[in-house]
């Protein structure tokens, strides 16, 4: 894949980032440039119209012929409302202030574990910005709780290890409000939703997962059925640091809402939700009839036709011999 580094020199001896060119929307910066690690994603980087520095410098990387001339007409910058996923090299140390400010279609971030520094306003305006995947295991120190401390809509953070995910975490929508107090001229701060609550559950950089699950008895009364059905599947599915009495919590949770795990599984087109819930034994049999009607008028033949699968496995036809006694 073709692309334009722009970029300048660290006094550690890599490289800070300062603009990118390229022809995908997805966008992925390798861990070398010219040799030399990147270590920093410089201010402005990806916000569309910003200046560069009087002083850096150029590199082209392709994977093709053809002049660079020509390369450049193909390239876009890699800038504002063009960049829908980012993924950054574990190299990355820091990411400078406004780094990606106005980038409103960016969808998705993927960091390694040593991004701790995160500049002011970072992710301004970032506001589809709801999927951040992280290099390391569930007990390792992250930039996440700095990412999560200038994002207020719902955040999945995934712990992403070498055998998969290890935890995956919603992390809920939350709003913020001033109101002034008359007449000192003072503002009181007003938070709505478990949102901000959950962003508190970290130590030393390392999510706490046993204070995060001990939010979730207050987040029923706050949050929508979505939203704590989405809190709930995830723990139960990658239960990472998940007591006993948390499980138990939201299993009871999940097997109560089914119907409306379900009703997402089959709009988002995922069998695995669903097939989980049968796996725990959560969803009823007539739950799942529901479901393969469901799946057959959304015309989703794939999913039908998984669920009937399903049904086979889980709730197989007895035998007439099965169902009733026979007395001599």
């Amino acid at each position: 894949m073709n692309m334009i580094f722009y970029w300048e020199n660290t006094p550690g001896g890599g490289v800070r980032l300062l603009r990118a060119f390229g022809g995908i929307s997805e966008v992925r910066i390798p861990d070398f440039i010219e040799g030399k690690p990147v270590t920093e994603i410089g201010a402005y980087c990806f916000a569309a119209g910003a200046r560069l520095p009087e002083s850096y410098q150029r590199t082209q990387a392709a994977d093709g012929e053809g002049t660079e001339d020509a390369a450049a007409v193909r390239l876009r910058e890699l800038a504002g409302d063009y960049p829908t996923a980012v993924f950054l090299p574990d190299s990355v140390r820091k990411i400078g202030g406004f780094a990606f400010y106005n980038c409103v279609s960016l969808e998705r971030l993927t960091l390694g574990a040593g991004t701790e520094e995160i500049g002011g306003d970072a992710f301004m305006n970032c506001r589809n910005l709801h999927r951040l995947t992280l290099r390391c295991g569930a007990g390792e120190r992250s930039g996440a709780r700095q990412v999560l401390g200038q994002i207020t809509a719902d955040l999945t953070v995934t712990y992403l290890g070498e055998d998969g995910p290890e935890a995956v975490v919603l992390f809920p929508e939350y709003y913020e409000s001033y109101d002034e107090v008359a007449p000192a001229h003072l503002f009181g701060r007003n938070i709505e939703g478990e949102g901000f609550r959950a962003r508190q559950c970290f130590r030393d950089g390392v999510c706490d997962f046993a204070r995060y699950d001990a939010i979730f008895r207050k987040a029923c009364a706050e949050e929508s059925e979505e939203t704590l059905c989405a809190m709930a599947m995830n723990r139960l599915r990658y239960p990472a640091g998940l007591t006993e009495a948390a499980e138990r919590l939201y299993e009871t949770y999940a097997a109560g809402h089914a119907d409306v795990i379900c009703r997402q599984a089959i709009l988002q087109r995922e069998t695995e939700p669903i097939a989980f819930l049968c796996g725990r034994g959560l969803l009823k049999q007539t739950a799942l009839n529901a479901c393969i009607g469901d799946a057959a008028d959304a015309e989703w033949a794939e999913g039908t036709v998984f669920l009937l699968r399903l049904t086979e496995r889980y709730f197989p036809k007895r035998s007439v011999r099965e169902r009733y006694r026979f007395t001599d």
